[in-house]
């Protein structure tokens, strides 16, 4: 357990944001972290084209060659793409001070995306990039002039939390915690605590907490190493099952956010608080989760059959599976859940944290329907068809 008075006294200073006018992102300019992230490769060319021609994104990375190659074939000869070789971890990002002060001129926006993700790092490990980052971007939106801050945090600041509330309000205080059960939570929990801190009216800062991101709604293709592609490669190379989780498996529950939604979300919220002049808080997650009977029956559809077996063999198979890339393990780990007695080992593993809960989309929903078209979609369901596609990409 990580305390959160304890957490609470180690916040330290953080520079204040500061109302930056209202206006669209349209012709702006914008610092973005984490660009060659799940997320951030989906963000950008949609940030791209809400700028417009006029507009540039300065992505802080962390290799010369980092937007380059098939992932970022699009971007490869983008003119309104400038490219920083940085590091959360550094005072100034690592930049040289002219490149430093150049950016806290000229930039209007800040969307701050990098994080280091991890279940197995310890709060300590995480804290370099997932907190002193955040006061490092912190710096920057108060350096030279004001610029408004878009902060992606995490629903697991509810779900890894303690005591853990059914409803996750978009209005809750973080403060209002006893405990974070996993270094990730706590490291996004001290993160989000600094943003706020740094704009406690919400006049400059949008924070954005993401469910767990899976592959695009239309391909099912996201990241090959997201949980939910390990765990269904995981599972179809033990064709097996727990019995103990086959008899859960209505109850069980995962969220699904699809990368295109997410990104979409990300600049349609951005563009929102801008217009108006403001900050706030949303979460992007499904308006309803997916239950891991749901995903049993996708996968036995595209061909997958799982065998349930008793809770000491599945584990002892899992155990003896030669599998170099981890999957096997993953997997196992992840139905911590529905095992009796696993889940506060495994917790950082665990795929299944939706159980039990209810995400609040209200701010989301009211903001997506006035800055998105007429018509557009305001958030997923993760229906059997979307399923199938998840299990077919990650199974490819």
């Amino acid at each position: 357990l990580w305390s959160v008075a304890a957490l609470g006294e180690h916040l330290g200073d953080v520079a204040p944001l500061r109302a930056s006018p209202a206006g669209s992102l349209r012709g702006g300019c914008v610092f973005l972290t984490g660009a060659t992230g799940t997320l951030g490769r989906a963000l950008l060319p949609r940030l791209l084209a809400e700028l417009g021609t006029t507009g540039r994104v300065h992505c802080l990375v962390r290799h010369p060659d980092a937007l380059s190659g098939a992932r970022h074939a699009t971007l490869s000869d983008e003119a309104r793409v400038v490219v920083h070789v940085g590091d959360l971890r550094e005072d100034r990002f690592g930049l040289a001070n002219d490149g430093y002060d150049a950016l806290a001129r000229d930039v209007d926006v800040v969307i701050h995306l990098g994080a280091r993700l991890s279940g197995a790092a310890s709060l300590d490990a995480l804290r370099a990039v997932n907190v002193e980052g955040t006061r490092r971007v912190l710096q920057l939106c108060h350096d030279v002039r004001p610029k408004a801050l878009l902060h992606a945090s995490t629903l697991s600041v509810f779900t890894d939390a303690s005591p853990r509330p059914a409803t996750c309000l978009e209005a809750d205080d973080l403060a209002d915690r006893d405990a974070l059960l996993t270094p990730y939570a706590a490291s996004k929990w001290l993160a989000e605590r600094l943003v706020r801190r740094a704009d406690p009216s919400e006049h400059a800062a949008t924070i954005v907490r993401f469910g767990l991101l899976t592959g695009a709604s239309d391909t099912g293709v996201g990241d090959p190493q997201g949980h939910l592609e390990r765990f269904i490669r995981g599972l179809a190379r033990l064709s097996a099952l727990p019995d103990v989780c086959l008899a859960a498996a209505e109850h069980l529950a995962f969220d699904v956010t699809p990368l295109d939604h997410a990104a979409d979300a990300c600049v349609a919220l951005l563009s929102h608080d801008r217009t108006r002049g403001g900050g706030g808080t949303y979460h992007v997650a499904a308006r309803e989760p997916a239950s891991l009977a749901a995903l049993l029956h996708a996968m036995r559809a595209e061909g997958v059959a799982l065998t349930p077996l008793p809770t000491r063999e599945f584990f002892g198979r899992a155990g003896a599976h030669r599998d170099a890339t981890g999957d096997v393990a993953l997997a196992a780990l992840s139905l911590a859940r529905g095992v009796p007695g696993m889940l506060p080992q495994h917790r950082a593993l665990d795929l299944f944290a939706a159980t039990g809960a209810h995400f609040s989309l209200v701010n989301t929903s009211r903001a997506l329907a006035a800055a998105l078209p007429r018509g557009a979609s305001l958030g997923p369901r993760p229906d059997p068809a979307l399923l199938r596609r998840y299990v077919r990409a990650a199974l490819a």
